[in-house]
C-alpha cells in the first residue's frame, strides 16, 4: 500500500531562518538539527523528522542549484517558496510508473547526483555505493499549484539502514507520525481531475476528496483563487504537545491527540 515518505519545501537561503524555526518547533516536541540532511556545495536540506516521514526543507546556496532538480531550481531562482513536492512511497514503482505512462501524463526521473559529491550523512550511508539506494519518479505539478506528487521506491534494506539517520525526531516525544494531510486547491475542477488521473482510488466525500495511504489520509478542498496551502496534521501521545502549532511558508503543522 502507499505511504506518505515526505514534503520538500522551499525556504529562503538564510541560515537564521533555520536558526529561528529550531528554537520554535523544539519546545512544541519536534526536534531539529539544521545541519541535518544531504547538500551538495551548491544546496542543502534540513530534515525535520516524524517518525518514519520528514519535512525536508531545501535552500539553494548557488542560484546554480547544482545537484538539485533543474526545473525546481529554476522555480526557486524566480522566486518559489513553499511546498514544492508531495513524495509517496511504494512497493511497485516499476508497475505504477507504466500505469502513469499509459495515462499519458508527464514524468521527470530523479537527477541523479554522484555520492562523492553530496556532503554529510548521506556520505556515510552510502559509502561506495555508486548510487543513492532508492528510485524517484515525479508528475507536473496539481493544476493552479507549484507542487509536484512524486513517487519512491526504496531498495530491500535501504529503510531499515537509513533508521539511524533519521535523528532528531519527534518520535522520541510521541509525536509518531503525520495522519492528515489538507491541501487547498485554488483551481479546484482542473486540480480534481488531474489527482483522479494519478490516484484511481481519490473519492468524494461532501465538500472534498480523500485518498488514503498507510497510516495517513490526503484531504483536497477547495480554496480561493491563487491561494495555495498544505495543512499537517501529526498525532501525539503526550498530551502535552497537543495543539502545538508551527508554519513554514505555506505549510502548517499543527499536533493532535
Amino acid at each position: 500500500m502507499l505511504r506518505l515518505d515526505h514534503l520538500i519545501i522551499h525556504i529562503d537561503s538564510d541560515e537564521e531562518i533555520l536558526n529561528k524555526l529550531k528554537k520554535k518547533i523544539s519546545p512544541l516536541g519536534y526536534p531539529f538539527d539544521p545541519e541535518s540532511g544531504k547538500q551538495t556545495t551548491e544546496f542543502k536540506s534540513s530534515n525535520i523528522w516524524i517518525g518514519n516521514q520528514s519535512l525536508e526543507l531545501v535552500r539553494l546556496l548557488e542560484p546554480s542549484g547544482s545537484g538539485w532538480e533543474r526545473r525546481w531550481v529554476e522555480r526557486y531562482n524566480q522566486g518559489h517558496r513553499g511546498a514544492c513536492a508531495l513524495v509517496i512511497a511504494t512497493r511497485e514503482l516499476v508497475r505504477l510508473r507504466k500505469e502513469l505512462e499509459k495515462k499519458r501524463l508527464q514524468i521527470y526521473d530523479e537527477k541523479k547526483v554522484s555520492p562523492k559529491d553530496i556532503i554529510g550523512i548521506f556520505t556515510d550511508l552510502l559509502g561506495i555505493k555508486k548510487s543513492v539506494p532508492w528510485k524517484k519518479i515525479y508528475l507536473a505539478p496539481i493544476p493552479g499549484t507549484e507542487m509536484e506528487i512524486g513517487f519512491i521506491e526504496y531498495e530491500s534494506d535501504a529503510e531499515a539502514n537509513l533508521q539511524p539517520f533519521r535523528k532528531p525526531n519527534a518520535e522520541e516525544n510521541g509525536i509518531t507520525g503525520i495522519h492528515r494531510v489538507k491541501i487547498y486547491l485554488p483551481q479546484w475542477e482542473e486540480g480534481i481531475e488531474y489527482l483522479g488521473t494519478i490516484f484511481p482510488q481519490l473519492t468524494e466525500s461532501k465538500a472534498q476528496y480523500r485518498i488514503r495511504l498507510r497510516d495517513t489520509e490526503l484531504f483536497f478542498f477547495r480554496s480561493e483563487p491563487g491561494e495555495f496551502s498544505v495543512k499537517l496534521e501529526t498525532h501525539s501521545e503526550k498530551k502535552e504537545f497537543v495543539g502545538g502549532k508551527f508554519e513554514i511558508e505555506n505549510v502548517v503543522v499543527k499536533t493532535t491527540g
